[in-house]
């Protein structure tokens, strides 16, 4: 389970739930995710974890951003947007 889908179970979604959603929900679902992240990436940065961990972190972050614009543009060509 990567960190996207483990933040959907916490909040009681499955994958399927959240593609099942409307591309404004996901949006507002990968901006509390995004949020989370860099909260977390924050609090590296505070606790002195090193360059190499934050950049990871960073990069991970970036991935995820780019995933998730490949599936909110998706989502909306799908409505014909």
């Amino acid at each position: 389970m990567n960190k996207f889908e483990k933040f959907l179970a916490d909040k009681g979604l499955t994958m399927e739930q959240f593609n099942a959603k409307s591309a404004d929900e996901m949006a507002g679902l990968y901006n509390e995710f995004n949020a989370e992240q860099s909260k977390a990436i924050e609090e590296m940065v505070a606790n002195k974890a090193s360059k190499e961990e934050v950049e990871k972190a960073l990069e991970e972050v970036r991935d995820y951003q780019m995933k998730q614009m490949e599936q909110l543009n998706s989502a909306l060509s799908e409505m014909g947007l």
